[in-house]
């Protein structure tokens, strides 16, 4: 009986035809903000499964090829909380199939209309078997339309790259301070400015304190690569939420300037950090905010328990695989 429940253990599938099997779906693999959320969640349930990239693909084919087959999808990373993957989610629910959510989030733009619709949202949370999701503002959005109070947990994007790269990693010192910009774009117009508005003042800072300057976007088909690129700065200036999401993972200083209220939801929950709106920035704000944070670390002394939160969710997924 030992050897049987060992071999279960190492081969969870073995002798149960029945079970189901995960399948990982996530919105974006360029996007590294939607891939290391993927990752996180992966690592934190660690059992092995297919994936399924939302962006790009149809979601009536996908769905229609498990028919008759035992899966549950585990939704997990990014802002599904958004009008774009309505179809995704009006197909998901149609199915019947089975599905958890683990680290989604609302994607609350000021100013646009970028919510799905409250029915809705009412019937994504209502047919999940299990739901966590990213932040306070998702949490009272649906306690709001559906009248249940969801769990939450951090990104699961901080509990794979915290994992990565679990020392703190510190300022570069002896050498010319390094601003690093995390740039969305289209996001910076809805805010009505131009698309380089934000980029220019970090370029015109930069200019006057002496800083080094480079850029990036997270888009990337190499998020290693990209990780490097933060852990190389000393403080981050950004406009996407995983700017300041992988900026507090890897424990470096950042600023976060906003135009969508999932980045304020973030800090508020989690960090030890400062949210310029968008709307509001100068060269003068942001010249007397760098020198401010340079030496601010973004993580509170919670931070552990948010890593907890993250492990123990994956466990309690995990469970849907192996005990059935």
């Amino acid at each position: 009986m030992n050897l049987l429940n060992a071999l279960r253990k190492l081969y969870p599938f073995a002798g149960k035809a029945d079970i189901t099997r995960p399948v990982y779906v996530f919105a974006n693999r360029r996007n590294a903000g939607d891939l290391l959320s993927a990752k996180g969640v992966k690592l934190a349930v660690g059992v092995k499964g297919t994936d399924y990239i939302i962006e790009g693909n149809s979601p009536q084919q996908f769905l229609k090829s498990f028919v008759g087959k035992n899966v549950r999808l585990i939704i997990g990373g990014g802002g599904l909380f958004m009008d774009t993957f309505s179809p995704f989610w009006e197909a998901t629910i149609s199915s019947g199939i089975k599905y958890v959510l683990f680290g989604v989030g609302v994607c609350d733009i000021r100013g646009k209309k970028s919510l799905p619709p409250d029915s809705l949202l009412r019937s994504i949370v209502l047919c999940a078997e299990k739901i966590w999701v990213r932040d306070s503002r998702s949490v009272t959005l649906i306690e709001n339309i559906c009248g249940i109070k969801p769990s939450s947990v951090i990104c699961p994007s901080v509990y794979y790259v915290h994992q990565k790269y679990p020392a703190p990693l510190k300022r570069n010192e002896g050498s010319r301070p390094r601003v690093l910009y995390v740039h969305h774009r289209k996001l910076v117009r809805t805010a009505n400015r131009g698309e380089d508005f934000v980029k220019n003042i970090v370029q015109e800072v930069c200019s006057l304190d002496g800083f080094d300057f480079s850029e990036t976007d997270n888009i990337c088909r190499d998020p290693d690569r990209l990780l490097e690129k933060y852990i190389r700065s000393d403080i981050i200036v950004s406009t996407r939420l995983h700017g300041c999401v992988f900026s507090y993972a890897l424990n470096k200083p950042f600023i976060a300037i906003s135009a969508d209220n999932k980045i304020d939801s973030f800090i508020d929950d989690y960090c030890n950090a400062v949210v310029v709106e968008m709307k509001n920035l100068s060269p003068d704000i942001l010249n007397k905010l760098v020198g401010q944070r340079l030496s601010i670390l973004p993580r509170k002394e919670t931070f552990p328990s948010y890593l907890e939160g993250i492990k123990n969710a994956g466990e309690l997924i995990k469970r849907l695989f192996i005990n059935e």
